[in-house]
């Protein structure tokens, strides 16, 4: 066989034998011409289907749905389908062929005749062969309405799956497919099931880690209780169905946790009231300025400070953000400020040795070097001496109050005693309540981090990055750095530490003058969020004692 309009037509021998030129060849069922436009195998396919289908219209005198789909499937549809990723139709004339033998069959079946082929499609369950030939069948199955699945689950729970594709002459794997989606099935251990959810929900309230196997494990926990034995004479095994018919029922899913949150404690109000009993006792009693109320934390941060989110093509499915490869070496930030609004200077802390000596770092910042680029003990006594005892009003002795976490360095001996000394009362926060009343990371943190991050993609963008050998960018200068820090800490306007201090209830007037301005800020606890109001109450309670 010649193929191809521009072939030469050479003869071949196979050794002395001259072998024939054929118009076409049969291999394997499928009908192939010089011409490949498979018009021949059309003909023939169309030709054995109509032969079939006439046989069985001679033969079979029922005329019901149910006796002819299911042999228009089983001898008829092979012959249109048969290797068809391989003839596919060409032409328009030839898809017309073998569609019609499918038309002929479904007006074949009573009550079908006056309605047109769309239309007889839909009610059979069938596709036309040319979206069956474009693999589009998987789009159509989702075009069942919702009772349509409801009954065929229903009818593959009372006999089997088998019978239900039979019945409404669907495939076996869509009944599978609808048992599974199904919302009517019923739950063999109701109590249990209910039981489950709740802990589930108590341990997600509280911040805890479920897994699947958790579930799994809990489960088995609680059927060996009585009261969660089943009517039905089957034992409880907690299969991996089980776990997950009982996360669809109950609308849970797995998820990607979003961040490691700091988990409340469960007495959250008592330590809270024990707080702001602490704060209002000394507050009353040595009667502190506002300029003599600070707060201070720790904050570490990283060279490269690159955004999550960027503008980019849409469709793009890599999105590169240029770095200098130094997102993951951290330094620390110390800030500190006063609840009149003042800024204290901040501190860096770099991870080396020893600062370079002929470097400049910028005026209103403090630069220091730690092995490990936190702060301890000494870092924090040179805290107290080189900031905090400049603050205004500290050469007066006038006697202040600091707020600061549990940091093990903030609790030592030597740092109390240096503290007393400055006549500086300390408020340690409790553990566990950082994220609600340490002002810095509940309202400034944020901010700052932000006006940092926009200094640095500056920079990155500017093209005043220095460039190592290999055409690699290199960190920043630690004094650009500290400059970074000193210029995004001095933007925090004044009126928001001010509201900082409020809103965690550190310097609000005795007299409750302030207290219309705190909003619905406390995260929840058991599903039951401590709104403003209540807050207020707390501290209307600390403040003049219970009514």
């Amino acid at each position: 066989m010649h193929l191809g309009m521009t072939n030469k037509n050479f003869s071949y021998k196979l050794g002395t034998h001259r072998l024939e030129v054929t118009e076409e060849e049969k291999d394997l069922g499928v009908l192939v011409d010089r011409r490949m436009t498979m018009s021949r195998q059309c003909d023939v396919a169309v030709k054995k289907a109509n032969a079939v289908l006439g046989c069985i219209r001679r033969s079979i005198s029922s005329r019901d749905k149910e006796v002819l789909v299911p042999l228009y499937k089983a001898l008829v549809s092979p012959h249109l389908e048969y290797c068809v990723q391989f003839w596919s139709p060409m032409f328009k004339k030839d898809e017309y062929k073998l569609e019609r033998v499918q038309r002929r069959a479904t007006r074949m079946i009573r009550g079908m005749e006056n309605l047109s082929y769309e239309r007889r499609l839909e009610e059979l369950g069938l596709f036309t062969l040319t979206k069956r030939r474009l693999s589009e069948i998987k789009r159509k199955r989702s075009s069942y309405h919702a009772a349509f699945k409801l009954k065929v689950v229903e009818y593959a729970e009372a006999n089997n799956n088998c019978a239900a594709a039979r019945e409404f002459c669907i495939n076996e794997k869509q009944v599978r497919e609808c048992k599974k989606k199904c919302p009517t099935r019923c739950a063999s251990f109701p109590e249990l099931e209910k039981d489950l959810n709740n802990w589930v929900v108590e341990c997600r309230q509280n911040g805890y880690i479920v897994t699947r196997t958790g579930i799994h494990l809990r489960a088995l926990q609680m059927s060996k209780d009585n009261k969660y034995k089943s009517v039905k004479p089957s034992m409880f095994v907690a299969s991996a169905g089980c776990c997950t018919r009982f996360i669809s029922h109950h609308g849970l899913c797995l998820c990607q946790r979003t961040k490691i949150a700091q988990k409340l404690p469960r007495d959250l109000e008592e330590k809270i009231e024990s707080f702001q009993r602490f704060i209002i006792k000394y507050r009353k009693e040595y009667a502190f300025e506002l300029s003599q109320i600070g707060n201070m934390d720790e904050t570490p941060m990283t060279f490269d400070l690159p955004s999550n989110r960027t503008v980019t093509g849409v469709g793009e499915k890599t999105v590169l953000i240029k770095t200098s490869g130094h997102e993951k070496i951290h330094f620390t930030v110390v800030l500190s400020c006063l609840a009149n609004g003042s800024k204290l200077p901040p501190v860096v802390v770099f991870k080396r040795k020893t600062l370079p000596k002929n470097m400049k770092f910028p005026a209103g910042v403090i630069v220091c070097a730690h092995e490990k680029g936190w702060m301890d003990e000494s870092e924090t006594i040179e805290w107290l001496e080189k900031v905090w005892n400049k603050r205004p009003g500290a050469l007066f002795k006038k006697p202040a109050m600091l707020v600061w976490d549990m940091f093990r360095a903030h609790k030592t001996d030597e740092v109390k005693n240096v503290a007393k000394n400055m006549k500086t009362t300390l408020a340690v926060i409790p553990g566990g309540l950082t994220s609600v009343l340490q002002l810095l990371d509940v309202c400034l943190n944020k901010p700052f981090k932000d006006r940092l991050r926009k200094m640095w993609s500056e920079w990155m963008c500017s093209g005043m990055a220095k460039l190592t050998e290999g055409r690699n960018h290199m960190k920043p200068e630690i004094n650009l750095v500290a400059q970074w820090i000193k210029d995004s800490w001095v933007s925090i306007p004044s009126e928001m530490v001010e509201k900082s201090f409020r809103k965690c209830c550190i310097s609000n007037a005795l007299d409750g003058s302030e207290d219309d301005g705190l909003e619905n800020w406390l995260p929840a606890r058991q599903g039951k969020p401590l709104a403003g109001r209540d807050f207020l109450f707390t501290w209307s309670v600390c403040r003049h004692g219970a009514p």
